[in-house]
């Protein structure tokens, strides 16, 4: 992360912080808003429906427009509707300020990947996808616990004025850094963007995307209940969450270097995800063992997700912005298909049993990802190491 990409990251941060915070207190949530904790629960479940639905919608009709102004366009939308949020006197108007905020999530992500890809040095601009997902890393490790303890300690909107005022500062930040950065590159247009998405590799990587992404929500769903069953109090959620987050940041460390590599890795990365959910299935049953098991699906979560996110964007080289938001919709999808399942699954056997609906779903990604790269027709990907020593010399 640079001096230039920095004010990007805070955004993802802030993003991210505002989307997984309801929650972690939808009981607080409800009781301050007279609505049943089933109701609250709406609030995540509608914001996963609104990026999945708004995120190509919101490509295409800006699809024109400048990348570096776009960010902070979209960065702006971001921050009036946690301000609709914490300034909200019922239910209904909360909900609207959470549409607000998921309407640009996927769109702004998208973008945030473009912009750091020209912020960055040629030989670094492989990096993009990492720097912009380190920002995910920070709201799990910092935003989610900081914003848990400031709704504790001054009430549930207290949180959202934190994240309107991070967010405004970085909407700043971002103008500063990139005012002028478009000046003399022609953005692709909106035949050149759909033609990429069309793309059947394409295709395939965000339907991979969509089943790798349900496995990982299958399980962080239900990560809270799961740590009670195997025999921790609920006060000792938030410092194994801090561990995840952690092992997140290292994880997405060792995904942002296979990224860059062949196809050998980046289905490896796949099959350690499997290896990891799996692992978790026997690892959570006590205190001794669940961190463990924590610690090593956060690793192989968060070394993929930056492989997925780098195959679309070598793919779509050309017109990306559209197929990386559909692919960030594709997350929102994964987590309404994992968030069921693993609902599901405690209703019909138990919460020790959720790993299991994990494993089934990444298996389903892997043999589409597997698909993808071992289809006779299909392209090798780019191996970025090669570039940037070809680069370097």
């Amino acid at each position: 992360m640079t001096r230039r990409t920095a004010p990007l990251v805070a955004g993802i941060c802030c993003i991210g912080t505002s989307e997984l915070l309801p929650g972690g207190m939808l009981s607080q949530l409800g009781s301050a808003l007279n609505v049943g904790v089933a109701t609250a629960g709406l609030l995540v479940t509608v914001y996963a429906v609104t990026v999945a639905l708004a995120g190509p919608v919101v490509t295409v009709l800006t699809v024109g427009a400048p990348k570096s102004r776009l960010a902070t366009w979209l960065l702006g939308v971001f921050v009036v509707g946690n301000i609709v949020i914490a300034t909200a006197a019922n239910f209904p108007l909360v909900l609207l300020g959470r549409v607000i905020t998921a309407s640009v999530h996927g769109a702004y992500l998208a973008t945030a990947i473009v912009v750091t890809q020209r912020l960055l040095p040629v030989e670094r601009s492989a990096k993009a996808v990492t720097a912009i997902q380190f920002g995910v890393n920070l709201a799990t490790v910092l935003g989610i616990p900081a914003g848990a303890a400031l709704a504790q300690l001054g009430g549930w909107r207290t949180p959202f004025v934190v994240i309107s005022g991070v967010a405004a500062l970085a909407t700043w930040g971002v103008h500063r850094a990139t005012v002028h950065l478009d000046i003399g590159i022609p953005e692709p247009n909106a035949r050149q963007e759909i033609s990429a998405l069309l793309n059947i590799d394409v295709g395939l990587t965000i339907g991979a995307t969509a089943l790798f992404s349900g496995a990982m929500f299958t399980i962080i769903t239900y990560f809270e209940p799961s740590a009670v069953a195997a025999g921790f109090h609920d006060a000792a959620v938030p410092v194994l969450l801090v561990a995840y987050g952690a092992a997140s940041i290292l994880g997405n460390s060792i995904g942002g270097r296979l990224a860059g590599r062949a196809r050998g890795p980046r289905l490896l990365t796949a099959a350690a995800f499997i290896v990891g959910c799996a692992a978790f299935l026997p690892l959570q049953r006590s205190v001794i063992t669940f961190p463990i098991g924590a610690v090593l699906f956060a690793l192989a979560t968060f070394s993929l997700i930056p492989v997925l996110q780098s195959d679309v964007l070598d793919l779509a080289a050309a017109a990306p912005s559209l197929s990386l938001s559909t692919n960030m919709s594709a997350f929102g999808v994964g987590a309404a298909l994992g968030s069921f399942a693993g609902g599901q699954v405690i209703r019909l056997h138990s919460v020790h049993d959720v790993p299991v609906a994990a494993v089934v779903l990444a298996l389903g990604g892997f043999v589409l990802y597997g698909w993808r790269h071992l289809r006779p027709t299909a392209p090798a990907p780019v191996d970025r190491n090669k570039e940037v020593s070809h680069v370097q010399a």
